[in-house]
């Protein structure tokens, strides 16, 4: 899903007030030089893309399933459903024409994250209805949903709404009707089957972990496959996905998969992409054998396609793309398991498990650095100190108690670099870390330049505080006041900066 990203433009003007002012006016000169530069860079690296990349050797255990191939042509029905509140929903069930000997299994879809339409999962009903399955594929609701607000119970009681309505088709096997999810749809489809005896078994397509440790491992995997390590890492994985889950930004973020696993009597089929670089396949493989094992069902397949990539879609340049073909073997393998669930469900059986060739989850700081409100409490401290400071009147003081604006250079250097950061991390979370900018030094420029101008704002706030120290008996009245700002916004700003990772490497 193609994300639209603005740009920023920062604009900072100041004059040099004395004779000694201008070896420092021309320092920030070319500080924010750098800082105009690398957001420059930023724009460049998302209009230009991600770039190619070898795939690396693949250490993934290989498939043999040849496709099963076309059986007569397909048919399109339209249908209209209530899903969960009433909500009408509108979908398309796709079938075989050819007459069979028997009725046929149905299956529905349940969509990937976003507000997506039936047209975005057409290839998946068409394949398998192919298979000899009919297929129903529906528009997402648009009520209750957004980027913001989502409620996988509520899109369990969608996913039910659409079994009944397949299950009114003619030619249908009443005994035989179930849910494939997707992705997303994979936390959904089984809170579905838990509330019917309607469902028959379950497909679990790059099924997840818990929303907000996949997202963060996600991240992580993009930014070093862009080449960057260091800081930078743990302050989005860890402390930015974390501060989102905390201001509610991050809806079911803390979905647990398991319970509903465990309850599930249906059999379940749940197929991953070796190279998933959405959803780690190894831990979550590792999850679902774990639940089914204690779970209530008696019948569960868990394997693991090599070459494919999120969606079971073939992948390209080691996983972090995709080509739009289903993986070889995928469609005849899951058709084969459907047409024999439930009455002839196989025995629980699970493939082998990618080598840990890939990173594990990082956790998640869902406290980001304690209560929400320290966070918050920080920033608004960081504000009003440092843009007091901006602010407070004298010049003709602030020359004589620290120098040419110095006092001024600190809190605009630090103010810069609070919102910056804020701008930038909300940028990568936004875009899921593809487009982080060049890399130099396995960091962002962006981010380089916002490490550079904390260290610049540190230093500054020590130079300014030893000069003034040195000729405090002569600055009136009026220095006291920004000399308290100044000092306790350097002392809101180091563990603040410190703990987003601008003054560690």
């Amino acid at each position: 899903m193609d994300i639209p990203v603005g740009h920023w433009r920062i604009h900072f003007a100041e004059r040099a007030m004395t004779k000694g002012g201008n070896s420092l006016c021309e320092i920030r000169r070319l500080i924010f030089s750098i800082f105009f530069v690398c957001s420059a860079a930023l724009v460049w690296g998302v209009a230009s893309g991600p770039p190619a990349v070898a795939a690396p050797q693949n250490r993934w255990v290989h498939e043999t399933d040849t496709v099963r191939p076309a059986t007569g042509g397909i048919a399109r029905s339209e249908v209209t459903f209530r899903g969960g509140g009433g909500l009408e929903l509108h979908g398309s069930v796709v079938a075989p024409t050819k007459p069979e000997g028997r009725a046929r299994p149905g299956m529905v879809v349940l969509q990937g994250s976003g507000r997506g339409d039936r047209e975005d999962y057409r290839r998946e009903a068409e394949a398998f209805a192919r298979e000899g399955i009919s297929t129903l594929i529906y528009d997402k609701r648009q009520v209750g949903y957004s980027l913001l607000q989502r409620d996988f119970s509520l899109l369990a009681d969608d996913a039910l709404g659409a079994v009944r309505a397949l299950r009114r088709q003619a030619g249908v096997d009443l005994e035989r009707v179930g849910i494939m999810g997707i992705s997303e749809g994979a936390w959904v489809a089984p809170l579905a089957a838990c509330r019917s005896a309607d469902v028959a078994f379950v497909v679990a397509v790059s099924g997840g972990i818990s929303p907000a440790r996949q997202q963060a491992w996600g991240y992580e995997t993009w930014l070093r496959h862009r080449g960057v390590s260091g800081s930078l890492l743990t302050s989005v994985t860890s402390h930015a996905v974390g501060l989102a889950v905390a201001a509610g930004l991050f809806p079911e973020a803390d979905h647990d998969p398991t319970p509903p696993l465990r309850r599930m009597r249906q059999p379940v089929l749940a197929v991953w992409g070796g190279l998933d670089r959405a959803s780690p396949p190894r831990e979550a493989a590792a999850l679902y054998r774990a639940a089914l094992q204690e779970g209530a069902t008696s019948s569960y397949t868990i394997r693991i396609f090599a070459g494919a990539g999120h969606g079971l879609r073939r992948a390209r340049e080691g996983g972090f793309g995709q080509d739009g073909a289903f993986t070889p073997g995928y469609v005849a393998f899951t058709g084969s398991w459907v047409r024999s669930a439930p009455d002839q469900a196989p025995p629980s059986r699970v493939g082998p498990l990618p080598r840990q060739d890939q990173l594990p989850v990082p956790p998640v700081d869902e406290r980001s650095g304690g209560p929400l409100v320290l966070q918050l409490g920080l920033l608004a401290s960081l504000l009003v100190t440092y843009g007091g400071c901006l602010l407070w009147p004298g010049r003709r003081v602030d020359r004589s108690a620290g120098g040419p604006g110095g006092g001024r250079w600190t809190a605009a250097a630090g103010l810069v670099t609070v919102l910056g950061t804020l701008g930038y991390l909300g940028f990568l979370l936004a875009t899921a870390a593809q487009y982080p900018g060049p890399v130099f030094l396995r960091r962002p420029l962006p981010w380089l330049a916002l490490q550079i101008l904390a260290v610049s704002a540190v230093c500054s706030a020590v130079v300014w505080a030893v000069r003034w120290w040195r000729v405090r008996g002569g600055g009136g009245s009026m220095v006291r006041p920004r000399v308290v700002l100044l000092l306790a916004g350097t002392a809101f700003f180091v563990p603040w900066a410190i703990y987003w990772g601008l003054l560690i490497p």
